[in-house]
């Protein structure tokens, strides 16, 4: 039951937020775990290389906004975001379809660490 914890608060926004740290939290974690299982079981199917890259990419962008993390120094941070971004490269290559499994395997064998952008625009004209 809510109305005992916000009863004696003197203003709304003191209510609110008391409301937001029982159930903001909450929230942000479902949406968290839904958009990376919806990241995670992306398949690109049907969809050109294209329409695959954008639906990961928007899903990607969506998990973003929800990371608030605080960095005790940039190193750590720049750490963090080259194994995310690597990660996101493994993503997008384990979700192509099987046509693409030599240029998924040049790149995942070539010894380089590619931007996202640079794999995206090497499937791309693999697909024309």
């Amino acid at each position: 039951m809510v109305y005992p914890l916000i009863l004696r608060k003197k203003t709304a926004r003191d209510m609110w937020v008391i409301l937001e740290q029982m159930y903001g939290q909450k929230k942000k974690v479902v949406c968290v775990y839904q958009l990376m299982k919806d990241v995670y079981t992306l398949q690109q199917g049907d969809r050109s290389v294209a329409d695959f890259y954008a639906a990961l990419k928007s899903k990607w962008e969506e998990v973003d906004y929800y990371t608030d993390d605080v960095w005790s120094c940039p190193q750590d941070q720049t750490l963090y975001w080259t194994k995310e971004w690597k990660n996101r490269m493994f993503v997008f290559l384990g979700g192509l379809n099987d046509d693409f499994e030599g240029i998924r395997s040049q790149i995942l064998n070539s010894g380089d660490m590619f931007s996202i952008e640079d794999v995206y625009s090497r499937i791309e004209a693999e697909e024309q």
